[in-house]
C-alpha cells in the first residue's frame, strides 16, 4: 500500500524562540481532594471575584456571598467560587468548590467576618471545617537572600 503525502503551500511557520511561565494564583492550599458542583448564584450588585466564600440561602437553594450577619441561610459557609463570575445581571450558573484546602490569604471574604484577616480565619475556620472547607494561612516562603529594609 503506497501512502500518499499531503502538500500545503506557503508555510507560515517562522522559526523563533518564547518562553511563558504560568504563576498560579495560590488559592488551593494543600493536598486535600478537591470537589466541586455546579451551582446557581444569585443576582449580585458586583462581579464576584474567584475564590469568595459563599452561603447558600435556604428559601430559594442559591448561593450568595457569605455573611456573618445574614439571617437567611447564607451565614453558614457552603463553598468557594471557582472562577470570577458576573450574575450582576441576574442569576447564573457556576462552579463551587465544596471540599478542599484553601489559603485564606487568596480568598474573598465579606468583613463582617472580622475587621482582618486573622479575625476572619478566626471566626470562620470552624464552620468552614465542619462543611469540609479546610482553610489554611500559609508560610511565608521569601527567599533569605533578600536584602530586607535594614540594608542586610
Amino acid at each position: 500500500m503506497a501512502l500518499t503525502p499531503t502538500q500545503y503551500g506557503d508555510n507560515p511557520f517562522q522559526p523563533g524562540v518564547f518562553a511563558e511561565t504560568y504563576l498560579p494564583d495560590q488559592l488551593i492550599a494543600g493536598n486535600e481532594h478537591l470537589v466541586t458542583e455546579t451551582q446557581t448564584l444569585a443576582q449580585q450588585a458586583a462581579v464576584l471575584a474567584r475564590g469568595t466564600l459563599l452561603g447558600k440561602v435556604t428559601a430559594t437553594g442559591d448561593l450568595t456571598v457569605c455573611v456573618k450577619t445574614a439571617a437567611d441561610g447564607s451565614q453558614t459557609p457552603y463553598g468557594i467560587l471557582v472562577d470570577q463570575t458576573d450574575a450582576t445581571a441576574g442569576a447564573v450558573s457556576c462552579g463551587v468548590y465544596v471540599k478542599g484546602e484553601f489559603n485564606v490569604h487568596k480568598m474573598t471574604i465579606d468583613a463582617s467576618w472580622g475587621a482582618n484577616l486573622g479575625a476572619q480565619f478566626a471566626a470562620l475556620q470552624d464552620p468552614a471545617r465542619a462543611v469540609q472547607l479546610y482553610l489554611k494561612q500559609p508560610i511565608d516562603a521569601t527567599d533569605p537572600t533578600e536584602v530586607n529594609a535594614a540594608g542586610v
